[in-house]
């Protein structure tokens, strides 16, 4: 069962999510030194998501600043391809048209769209 980010990431293949329902310390590790830059460095504590919608997300390194998330959690939507906005500025300038969130959310919105009358 697919569990949906905001953004419309599918939370289940998501290597942090499966690492943290896992509880692989080892596998934090090394995904913090994958993921550092020279202007970002990441801890394995950095690598614990347990998905978007929970408020441990809005206080973590990953994704306390994405602003697909501020925006979604202000709005009584489970992701963007539900809001009546969407596709928004913020969704249009983050999202590709043809990356498989966006793609994922398009199918999304055209399902609630096809429900409104």
């Amino acid at each position: 069962m697919e569990k949906l980010a905001y953004c419309g990431l599918n939370c289940t293949v998501c290597p942090l999510y499966i690492i943290t329902k896992e509880d692989d310390r080892e596998a934090m590790e090394k995904l913090a030194s994958e993921y550092s830059t020279d202007t970002c460095a990441f801890e394995p504590s950095d690598m614990i998501c347990d998905g978007c919608h929970t408020e441990m997300a809005g206080k973590g390194k990953m994704c306390g600043d994405c602003s697909i998330r501020q925006c979604g959690v202000t709005r009584p939507v489970a992701n963007c391809g539900e809001c009546a906005e969407y596709p928004c500025g913020i969704i249009s300038k983050m999202l590709p048209d043809d990356s498989e969130n966006r793609l994922r959310l398009d199918e999304i919105a055209k399902g609630a769209g096809a429900g409104l009358s």
